[in-house]
C-alpha cells in the first residue's frame, strides 16, 4: 500500500472527526487535502474507489458504544481495512449567542452529543426542544445564525 495523499473524512469542519487527525500526523503527508463528506457512508465509497486516500470516521463512544451503521460499512466495503484506533476524549459544551438558558428554547446537537448530555439538559432546560442535526459542528453553525438555538 502506497502512502496516502488525502484523507476523506466525516464533515463539516470542525467535528470530533477532525480532531482526531491530529493522531495520525505519521501517516499523511503535510498538508495533505481534506475531504469532507457527509454521511459517513461517503467516506467509505470514497476510499474504496480512491486508492490513495485514506478515511477518518468514528467507529466507537463510551456512552452508547458502537457505532452500527459504521460497523455494517467496514463489512460492507471488505477491501478496506483499519490502520489505527485512535482514542481522545470528547467533552460537550452548550454554545450560544447570549448566555441566558431561559432565552434557549431549542437545543441542536448530533443525537449522540444530545444522548451525552441528556441529563444535564433534562435538568437545567426542561423546556427546550432537542433536535438532532448531521453534526455538532452543522449545530453549532445554526446556534450562531438563531439567538433562540443552543449547541
Amino acid at each position: 500500500m502506497s502512502p496516502p495523499k488525502e484523507v476523506a473524512l466525516l464533515g463539516p469542519e470542525g467535528t470530533h472527526t477532525e480532531r482526531a487527525l491530529e493522531a495520525l500526523t505519521d501517516l499523511l503527508p503535510r498538508g495533505a487535502p481534506r475531504r469532507y463528506l457527509f454521511p459517513v457512508a461517503e467516506v467509505f465509497e470514497y476510499v474504496s474507489t480512491h486508492p490513495e486516500a485514506l478515511g477518518v470516521v468514528p467507529v466507537e463512544d463510551s456512552v452508547e458504544g458502537e457505532v452500527p451503521f459504521v460497523l455494517d460499512l467496514l463489512r460492507r466495503y471488505h477491501g478496506l481495512r483499519v490502520l489505527r484506533e485512535i482514542r481522545m476524549p470528547v467533552v460537550h459544551h452548550l454554545l450560544a449567542r447570549h448566555g441566558e438558558l431561559g432565552k434557549i428554547r431549542v437545543v441542536a446537537s448530533h443525537h449522540q452529543a444530545l444522548s451525552h448530555c441528556r441529563r444535564y439538559l433534562r435538568e437545567n432546560l426542561p423546556h427546550a426542544e432537542l433536535r438532532e442535526m448531521p453534526s455538532t459542528a452543522a449545530a453549532a453553525a445554526l446556534a450562531a445564525s438563531d439567538p433562540s438555538v443552543a449547541a
